[in-house]
């Protein structure tokens, strides 16, 4: 029950990658450590998608390294979440800053304010899902 090589998240989950819940990134340093950075994010079209400026750590990581854990926690209920292993797919520029806009306004509500460094933009395809909301596993195949 895949589509286009995807991980298909049900109508639970799906709703839940909807919400407005930080993510946290989880890179691998060269020297096999955690790098963990807390992100804004958003699930569209099957894909988990990230921005960052250009300098950040974690962007070196991935480049080396495409395998990510990712880990999106309810703001208010934080024993409910969904651990995604991923990959990524595409690492591109975000010249025009429309997808740092995008996480800017579903997060604080308008545009990105900072234009001082370049943005890459980041897809990542999520291959397995864990966690729970609540007591129930997601509902993902």
């Amino acid at each position: 029950m895949r589509w286009r090589g995807l991980l298909r998240p049900g109508a639970r989950l799906e709703k839940f990658l909807a919400e407005v819940n930080p993510i946290v990134l989880g890179t691998t340093r060269t020297d096999g450590s955690v790098h963990l950075t807390p992100l804004w994010f958003e699930h569209r079209d099957g894909f988990i998608w990230i921005n960052g400026a250009a300098s950040r750590d974690w962007l070196v990581h991935l480049r080396r390294d495409d395998r990510v854990s990712m880990l999106v926690v309810d703001r208010s209920k934080i024993l409910r979440r969904a651990e995604i292993l991923g990959r990524v797919v595409a690492i591109t520029p975000d010249d025009e800053f429309t997808q740092i806009n995008r996480l800017a306004r579903r997060y604080v509500g308008r545009d990105f304010g900072s234009r001082r460094e370049q943005r890459i933009t980041v897809q990542i395809e999520p291959l397995r899902v864990g966690g729970a909301d609540g007591q129930a596993s997601w509902d993902a195949s």
